[in-house]
């Protein structure tokens, strides 16, 4: 008997923590790419639904002179989900220092014809995501922005519009912060 009791013991243990080496996984690796084709959208002012933009650098233009985050995300994506409180605080605290969010959401086109620009237009309204949002044809038009190791991928291009860094998996809001403030 008092075997099975220190098994049980051991088994207690353990669940939680294979539990949370998962949960700890995902959260730092991010969501992996689907294997379909994807579409996106983008939106030229906050708030406002997502448009489908060709280029992605191309259209980036218009925000030349800014310290830019571009975000690669999807509505499906836990660790996405996770990062944009984040984003929508620290818009707001930097964007009249020159400082854009530009959110890339890849969310495909399933063959019902669900997700797309369907699912991301009342995503962003009920997130209130406060930053541009844009969404692609294919994932060409990303370019030099590709995806890394999956969901979310996120840049950081300085005001001349080279890339400064890029950051693999969901990151906690204040890595970001550090990493714009000196370039504000």
């Amino acid at each position: 008997m008092p075997r099975d009791n220190e098994t049980n013991r051991r088994k207690i243990f353990f669940v939680p923590v294979i539990l949370s080496v998962i949960v700890a996984t995902i959260l730092f690796a991010g969501c992996d790419s689907p294997s379909t084709g994807t579409s996106v959208t983008s939106s030229p002012k906050p708030g406002a639904a997502p448009s489908v933009v060709g280029n992605v650098p191309q259209s980036l233009e218009q925000f030349k002179g800014k310290v830019i985050l571009l975000d690669l995300w999807a509505t499906w994506c836990g660790p996405c989900r996770m990062e944009i409180p984040g984003f929508i605080r620290l818009q707001e605290k930097y964007r009249d220092k020159g400082f854009e969010i530009v959110g890339v959401s890849l969310d495909p086109v399933d063959s019902r014809g669900a997700g797309g620009a369907a699912a991301v237009g009342p995503f962003v309204k009920q997130m209130g995501i406060n930053y541009t949002v844009w969404m692609v044809n294919n994932i060409q038009a990303l370019g030099q922005y590709p995806l890394s190791r999956g969901y979310p991928t996120t840049y950081l291009i300085g005001r001349d519009g080279r890339t400064i860094k890029r950051y693999d998996g969901a990151q906690p809001d204040t890595t970001f912060e550090n990493d714009i403030k000196p370039l504000l």
